[in-house]
Order: C-alpha cells, then sequence, then structure tokens
C-alpha cells in the first residue's frame, strides 16, 4: 500500500474532487508550500490539525514524479516534515485512502500506517 519514499497529503474529499490536473491546498496561497507527512506521522497530524472532520482523503505521493519541488523542514515542536512547494500534480498520486473518524473521533488508519 505504502512504498518507502512516498509521504502523505491530507485532502479535504471536495478539494481532491474539484482538482483536475493538479491539485492545491489554501496553505500553497498562504505559506508557500503543501503540508506533507511521512507515513509515520500520519495519526499525529491528523489529531492536531483535522479533530472534528468525519471523513478524510489520504493522497500517496510519488516524491519523484511531483512536478513542484519538495524539501524536507523542521516544524517545531513536532519534527521534520516534507512541504511541496508548487501544485501537487496528479500523476505523481499513486493512491488515494479514504479515511473516517470512529465514535470516539479518531481516525481509523488503513493498513500500512503507524
Amino acid at each position: 500500500m505504502i512504498s518507502e519514499g512516498q509521504i502523505i497529503h491530507v485532502a479535504m474529499p471536495s478539494a481532491w474532487r474539484s482538482s483536475n490536473e493538479t491539485y492545491t491546498s489554501d496553505s500553497l496561497a498562504s505559506e508557500g508550500f503543501i503540508h506533507s507527512c511521512t507515513p509515520d506521522q500520519v495519526a499525529g497530524v491528523l489529531a492536531r490539525h483535522f479533530a472534528g472532520h468525519r471523513a478524510l482523503l489520504l493522497l500517496v505521493i510519488s516524491p519523484p514524479d511531483l512536478v513542484s519541488a519538495v524539501r524536507v523542514e523542521e516544524a517545531p515542536p513536532h519534527g521534520w516534515y516534507p512541504h511541496i512547494y508548487g501544485p501537487i500534480n496528479q500523476a505523481a498520486v499513486v493512491n488515494v485512502l479514504p479515511i473516517e473518524a470512529g465514535p470516539d473521533g479518531v481516525f481509523i488508519l488503513p493498513e500500512g500506517f503507524h
């Protein structure tokens, strides 16, 4: 499901559905990059930034296939995260995984995530 080196972007289903050849998030305009994370970081990102959401998508991205640059940068106090400096071309998205929050509000991750 997830291969070595792939990164994850958490997306709103409506934003992904409305994208065509490329996908952007609000953070590209406001911060200059699109937030992403490693598979090991997904649970923490969901808990910190997506509490209250019920359904989301995990975009599994192959960095070598991106047309935009990726830089791994520190995001204190939580560690180092990959940031995508430009739009995500859909050809770089190798899988789209829908996730839902359980009754306790915690997202149920697909197999292969920690």
